[in-house]
């Protein structure tokens, strides 16, 4: 799993135009720009892209700032090196790394042209052999400008982009968007952007924090400071079961499962009449996390809910 990163910001280059799908309840134009599978290989996240029209799988990483490629699979695609372009990759302990880029010419995802584009290279640590092909991740950086749509339960990430019309409009989800009845309704959460990246507003057990929408990590992850501030304490999480594991930088953190009391997620303060979503005593991972956010929601949540992300607008929907 990747923390942020702070590279230069890439433009998005969109070189054509599907059918725009219309919302009649607000006017607003949504058009799917692409639509790719997505594999969930123990909550590890991965979508098919194309570089230089040979295909390769990477991670979808919605809490990193910055996508990356692996040296193993810059290689093997002949990669030229970036001369006027390096990255600092920031890990989960807080430490930081100055790496070489590398550029990939004719990138795709799926019917989406991004052209040429600089990654950073690194490795992708503690994947399962199985997934030892994985090539990198797409982190936030290339999704700047569209909405994001994870539809686990079909196997499908689709990419979409709001068309402003005359008199403006109220940017959601279409209805059947998931492959859900029409009349399924998505809940707006209180949502709101750090850096690149989009945060929503939780309470547990009658707490408020902010937790970053974060499809690279595998499971529902709480800070130990938060835990500590919700009055969970160190001797409590030492009786708890848990772990040892590492991320990008490879230092090792020890994580324990706790089970907490609830944990809702806040509806937009325009949309008080929605209901919030709300888990009954959930067993949470406890680990030290070196970000703004208290907490991510990983793989284990967005696989378990139609997941709406919209760079775009800066909003987060789910049903």
């Amino acid at each position: 799993m990747m923390r942020h990163f702070k590279p230069a910001i890439w433009a998005l280059l969109v070189t054509f135009l599907t059918v725009p799908h219309a919302d009649a309840r607000t006017g607003c134009a949504v058009t799917l720009l692409s639509s790719v599978p997505l594999s969930n290989d123990a909550l590890f996240l991965h979508i098919p892209i194309e570089i230089g029209l040979q295909k390769r799988d990477m991670i979808i990483d919605t809490g990193s700032e910055g996508s990356l490629i692996t040296p193993k699979a810059a290689d093997a695609l002949h990669l030229p090196v970036d001369p006027h372009r390096r990255t600092v990759i920031h890990g989960p302990d807080g430490r930081s790394e100055t790496v070489r880029n590398r550029i990939a010419s004719d990138l795709r995802l799926g019917k989406l042209n991004y052209g040429a584009w600089s990654f950073p290279l690194s490795i992708l640590p503690n994947l399962p052999k199985s997934l030892d092909g994985l090539s990198g991740l797409i982190g936030a950086d290339m999704m700047q400008g569209l909405a994001v749509e994870f539809d686990a339960p079909h196997h499908r990430l689709r990419l979409w982009q709001y068309v402003p019309v005359a008199g403006g409009c109220d940017p959601v989800p279409p209805l059947g968007s998931a492959g859900t009845p029409h009349g399924s309704r998505w809940i707006k959460l209180a949502a709101h952007r750090r850096g690149l990246r989009l945060n929503v507003v939780f309470i547990l057990d009658g707490v408020m924090g902010n937790a970053l929408i974060d499809s690279g990590a595998r499971s529902i992850t709480l800070s130990r400071r938060f835990a500590n501030h919700v009055g969970v304490s160190n001797q409590m999480l030492a009786k708890d079961r848990g772990g040892i594991t590492s991320g990008v930088d490879l230092n090792a953190r020890r994580y324990y499962w706790h089970r907490f009391n609830t944990l809702s997620f806040a509806s937009d303060a325009t949309e008080a009449e929605q209901p919030t979503l709300t888990l009954k005593a959930p067993v949470i991972t406890v680990s030290d996390i070196d970000d703004d956010a208290d907490m991510l929601l990983g793989a284990d949540f967005i696989t378990r809910h139609d997941v709406w992300v919209s760079f775009q607008t800066s909003s987060v929907f789910i049903r």
